[in-house]
């Protein structure tokens, strides 16, 4: 077994991560993620030039996502079950 499958990284609720560690966080591209702090669907703050993003927030947009899509999910099967194409 190698030694990075057994290490753990235990990041503080409150932590403030830069764009690119954000980004690998939520597992999106950079770009993805600079469009979502754009549109403000992310908060975040500037230090100087350099947007910060808290842990936190990074984390309940995802929560908020996978929630999102779930719904979504059992939309579109309700649908598909009324129009009898599910079985």
């Amino acid at each position: 077994m190698y030694l990075s499958a057994l290490t753990e990284t235990v990041t503080p609720i409150d932590a403030e991560l830069t764009t690119l560690q954000a980004a690998k966080l939520m597992r999106i591209s950079r770009t993805s993620l600079i469009k979502l702090l754009d549109t403000g669907k992310l908060p975040y703050r500037k230090i100087g030039t350099r947007r910060r993003v808290r842990y936190e927030d990074a984390m309940q947009f995802l929560e908020n996502e996978r929630v999102r899509r779930i719904k979504v999910m059992e939309e579109l099967i309700a649908e598909t079950e009324r129009l009898g194409l599910y079985k």
